[in-house]
Parts: structure tokens; sequence; C-alpha cells
């Protein structure tokens, strides 16, 4: 039977931790200064290209389609720091992820080797509940600049932008509404996955706790029951 021990949060280390928090907010801020004001070469570069693929073009198509291939979206400081933040958010939510499916492994191949450890994958896979609310807030925030399919020529035949090839994958993206709308089932999935994925670590986690607390094999074989549906 192992004791109910838990964490104490000392102030010296909220302290040093919240001293840690500001000086990345700074060097963020620092970086998104630096970005802006030093991207006026890389514009020079990328409108000199602009301009020699217009040059290029022009003999062949009318004037409106070379306008339709400029840069539209947000500048490209801000389309950086839309990747960083959706990229980070993919990578720490696969290590809480992670956490969840080692301890899962444990239970469903009755290890017992890993009992003096397995605390510490279950403090990363708490992650997983703010990683899901982060990646279903940013995708809203970020796909238009991140994401090429949700733009809605892409899936009108009347449009120069139309894509045969999208439009084949459009349910995957979707349905059950038209192709070009709102991606319900790109979204739902999202929701559904991530939901799941913190379902089973709340019941696994509840039983591997009580195993801990109470002892016994009831709350051993409902974890190893819950770690093989996982």
């Amino acid at each position: 039977m192992i004791a109910d021990e838990k964490y104490i949060f000392k102030p010296a280390t909220k302290q040093k931790l919240f001293i840690l928090i500001g000086v990345g907010l700074l060097l963020f801020a620092v970086g998104v200064f630096m970005a802006k004001n030093g991207g006026h070469h890389e514009g020079a570069e990328k409108h000199a290209s602009q301009e020699i693929a217009k040059s290029l073009m022009a003999s062949t198509e009318p004037a409106e389609h070379v306008a339709s291939t400029e840069h539209h979206g947000s500048p490209v400081w801000l389309k950086r720091i839309y990747t960083s933040l959706w990229q980070n958010n993919i990578f720490f939510g696969g290590i809480g992820i992670i956490g969840l499916f080692f301890i899962a492994i444990q239970y469903a191949a009755q290890a017992g080797w890993s009992a003096p450890i397995k605390r510490i994958p279950l403090a990363i896979g708490h992650w997983i509940p703010f990683a899901g609310i982060l990646m279903v807030g940013l995708w809203f925030l970020v796909k238009g600049d991140l994401f090429h399919w949700t733009d809605h020529s892409l899936y009108d035949v009347k449009s120069d932008h139309y894509d045969k090839i999208l439009m084949g994958k459009s349910a995957y993206f979707f349905w059950p509404l038209h192709a070009g709308s709102f991606p319900f089932f790109f979204v739902l999935r999202m929701v559904l996955f991530f939901g799941l994925w913190y379902l089973f670590f709340v019941w696994i986690k509840k039983e591997m706790l009580a195993e801990d607390i109470n002892g016994g094999n009831s709350h051993w074989l409902a974890s190893r029951k819950l770690s093989a549906y996982f």
C-alpha cells in the first residue's frame, strides 16, 4: 500500500517558475519584434521573385490570374508564430498521450518492473486536456494560414483555384456538409480523439490511484481492462 503523497509547491519554487515564465515571455516579445522589423530584406527578395514570376507569366496568362498568385493572408512573421504554436502543441500533446499509452501498456502486459515509476507518465498525461483545448482553439486561429484545404475556392468548379484532387477528398474534411463549408468532420474527429484520450486517462488514473491507496486486485484488474480497451 502506498501513501497518498502529494507534491508541495513551495513559495520559492513558485517564484522561480514565475521568473522563468517572465523570461520566456520577454524573449518571445523580443523575437516577435525582431521578426517584424527584420523582415524587410526578406520582403524585398520575395517582391523581386514575384515580379520575375509575373513577367514570365504575362505572355501566357491574363492579368487577373497573375494578381491571384500574389501573397494573401497574414504576414510571414505571424505565420511563423502560428506554425510554432501549432507544432509545439502537437509535440507536447503527443508526449502527454505517450505518457498515458505507456501506463496502458504496463497494465495490459501485466508488467511489474514499472510500478515505481508509473506516477511519472501519469503526471505527464495531465497535459492531454489542455493540449486538446489548445488544438481546437489554435485550429480556428491558424486554419487560413496553415491549412491550404480550408480555402473554399478550391472546391468551386467555376473558380480558377479549383482542385479536383481535394474535391475528391472533401468528405474527409466536410462531411456531412458541403465541400468548402465548415469542416465539421475534421473538427469532430479532433474533439472525439482528445475527448476519448482524456476519458481513458481519467478512468485509468482513478483505478491506478485507488490501487495504490487501497491495495488488492480489483482496481488492478479494472486498470488492465481499461488499458486493453485503450
